[in-house]
């Protein structure tokens, strides 16, 4: 079965230990990590140190002050288009009109946003959206974890949550 694995998280906080066990527990099933986010130097560190063989993909939160990194990116993962922000730009805790508007208008195929700390993955005008929520920081315990998302060589998104 071929096809890219991507983790995504978000919101981690500074809790370096955290994100170090998860990227941990998928080093061999997983090619890319995508950090959407709040503390975004959590995952910065690793990239630096090259101690995971992953394409890291990072933007900032509300939180992640002084750092250079962008807001957000349109990067592509095995030909999809995929609209990477903390979500906070967009008003993501009030709802996701803007936030579906900005994706629809640059052509996202999927769209990962973090900034509420709750689980979220649903489509909307043929894009595909995922909240991981934050493995750290949950608005519930039942949202306590990150996301793995598949995309297929056929171009099929697939995303399932992993709880922390």
């Amino acid at each position: 079965m071929s096809g890219v694995n991507i983790l995504v998280i978000s919101d981690t906080h500074g809790d370096i230990y955290g994100v170090q066990n998860v990227l941990d527990k998928h080093k061999t099933v997983v090619s890319h990590v995508i950090h959407l986010g709040d503390h975004s130097k959590d995952m910065a560190r690793y990239m630096l140190e090259g101690n995971y063989d992953y394409t890291y993909h990072i933007v900032n939160g509300n939180t992640d002050f002084y750092s250079d990194i962008y807001e957000d990116r349109l990067i592509e993962i095995n030909s999809k288009k995929i609209f990477i922000t903390h979500g906070h730009m967009y008003n993501v805790k009030l709802d996701l009109q803007r936030l579906t508007y900005k994706a629809m208008e640059i052509g996202a195929d999927a769209c990962f946003f973090g900034h509420t700390h709750s689980q979220v993955l649903f489509k909307e005008e043929g894009i595909f959206f995922l909240n991981p929520g934050s493995p750290t920081h949950p608005r519930t315990a039942n949202d306590k974890g990150y996301a793995l998302v598949r995309i297929s060589d056929e171009g099929n998104i697939v995303g399932k949550f992993i709880k922390s």
